[in-house]
């Protein structure tokens, strides 16, 4: 059975397919063109008008008195106009039924377009709003992309994760205006993003844990340096404290040692003691004072008669002679300088403190000025009665 559903045609209406109606037109309006042009040319040939330029291309008028010359260019001038006027009505004439299709179909298109702008610009409205609204929504998607930090560089919008060897996350602009992907991507960008900053965090944490680890090591050497400093000064003014200490000492005792001489000096100038003449050489050990005061008669009491040991001679000795032991200390003969000598090896036991090279100089400054004070103060007692080997095992007996 034939369905005639949409075939509902009105008796006598057109079904000529629209092409085949533009065909059939476009083939009778170049039928009609051809036509047109033989008209055209029937009214003023070629032939005609060339003959027309081979007459009055060179004419010309002498002056004012050449009737000839001006009549034949006027007759010339008609002939033309009257052709050319020929030409321009038929012009008119084979284009009138042109014109009239012209402004029919003209005329039919703006009726049938105005039936249109209506509604195209109510669609047209319609779609503007969707647009602006979308146009909103996008970019209220990229300002939330920026806000997480991403960049835009005129083709994707990406964030960077490269210093912290994440790669990148990019989003195209396709992305972002699709309604169905945009918020699980735009998750995953902010997943991205919070694990870049967490790394980011991670490592500055580490930075700056070993750059306070500098500042306290470079604080701790400054703090130690500075102890050190002032350890090194305090020691220094320690040493310098004690060494003006010891020098006021020394020069008390030197004082002491002086009244002492004076003292001895007039209890010998009392008893009648002699003063000796001094050594034919410098006196080096207090031993060579002893050796000396024992061997002189001149400092014995004169008088005197030598006996046994419990009546050994009284010993006085002379000022003069202490005067020329050095107040420094006595002098090493064999090492001056108190340097060690690595061939001699170290000095004996048995040798005198005073002998040893090692010994510290104050030490033995100290110990020598004791000595002699003590030496001067039994030696200032005139009643007091010893044999010279009483004396040196006294002398042995001290210690600096």
């Amino acid at each position: 059975m034939e369905n005639t559903e949409n075939n509902g045609l009105n008796e006598g209406q057109n079904t000529t397919e629209p092409a085949t109606v533009i065909v059939t037109l476009h083939e009778s309006m170049e039928a009609t063109i051809t036509a047109a042009i033989a008209e055209l040319r029937a009214t003023a040939a070629d032939v005609e008008i060339a003959k027309l330029k081979a007459d009055y291309q060179n004419a010309t008028i002498a002056g004012v008195s050449d009737k000839d010359g001006y009549k034949f260019v006027t007759e010339g001038i008609r002939k033309m106009k009257a052709i050319r006027s020929a030409i321009e009505n038929k012009r008119k004439e084979l284009k009138a039924p042109a014109l009239k299709y012209g402004k029919s179909v003209d005329g039919e298109a703006e009726r049938l377009k105005s039936q249109l702008e209506a509604l195209e610009k109510s669609l047209a409205a319609k779609k503007l709003e969707i647009d602006q609204a979308a146009e909103i929504r996008f970019n209220k998607r990229t300002t939330d992309l920026f806000a997480l930090g991403y960049s835009f560089d005129g083709i994707v919008y990406f964030f960077s994760g490269q210093d912290v060897n994440l790669g990148t996350k990019t989003i195209t602009p396709t992305d972002i205006r699709d309604v169905e992907i945009f918020e699980p991507v735009l998750a995953e960008c902010a997943k991205f993003v919070e694990s870049v900053k967490i790394e980011r965090k991670r490592l500055a944490d580490i930075a700056e844990a070993e750059a306070k680890a500098e500042r306290e090591r470079i604080e701790a050497e400054r703090l130690a340096a500075e102890e050190k400093q002032r350890q090194a000064e305090a020691k220094a003014a320690a040493e310098a404290a004690e060494k003006e200490r010891l020098r006021l000492e020394n020069e008390a005792k030197d004082r002491e040692l002086e009244e002492l001489r004076r003292q001895l000096a007039e209890k010998n100038n009392q008893a009648g003691v002699e003063p000796a003449t001094g050594p034919s050489k410098p006196i080096q050990d207090i031993g060579d004072v002893l050796e000396s005061d024992l061997a002189e008669t001149s400092i014995v009491k004169k008088g005197a008669t030598p006996g046994p040991t419990s009546q050994a001679p009284q010993i006085k000795i002379d000022p003069a002679k202490l005067s020329q032991i050095p107040a420094a200390g006595v002098v090493n003969t064999q090492n001056p300088n108190h340097v060690p000598n690595p061939a001699a090896g170290p000095a004996p036991k048995s040798a005198p403190v005073w002998q040893k090279p090692q010994m510290k100089t104050q030490d033995y400054i100290y110990g020598f000025n004791a000595c002699k004070s003590a030496v001067l103060v039994m030696f200032a007692d005139v009643e007091r009665k010893h044999t010279r080997a009483e004396w040196l095992a006294v002398f042995n007996g001290l210690q600096p």
